[in-house]
């Protein structure tokens, strides 16, 4: 499954996509979280402030105050930065998260774990 746009969508077995997905759990000092990305070499970011994250309030423990699921399609990397569409970043002090393959990730204090 993945979760766009507030709405959850089925991703189906057949989908060559389906294994190429990303989950972020965001926690930092931002609030109300937006995330700003790119997705493999293409340089094509979102537009801004970026997709705006669904507040978890750390979902199972995991960790993360901030969650999106987002499908790379035939990619497998993806390069982001957060931000709360008044002003605040967090780029990981200009050099961006980048994220090298799919799976589920979290995101804070400038580290990425796994």
């Amino acid at each position: 499954y993945t979760f766009k746009d507030g709405k959850i969508k089925s991703v189906k077995n057949s989908d060559s996509s389906s294994n190429n997905i990303i989950n972020i759990y965001y926690n930092g000092d931002l609030k109300n979280v937006y995330i700003h990305y790119t997705i493999g070499n293409s340089g094509e970011w979102t537009q801004l402030p970026g997709e705006k994250m669904d507040k978890k309030g750390g979902l199972f423990n995991l960790g993360g105050s901030y969650f999106i699921s987002i499908d790379l399609g035939a990619e497998t990397t993806l390069e982001a930065c957060f931000n709360n569409n008044e002003g605040g970043w967090d780029s990981n002090n200009g050099g961006n998260y980048r994220f090298t393959q799919p799976g589920t990730y979290y995101v804070g204090n400038g580290k990425i774990s796994q």
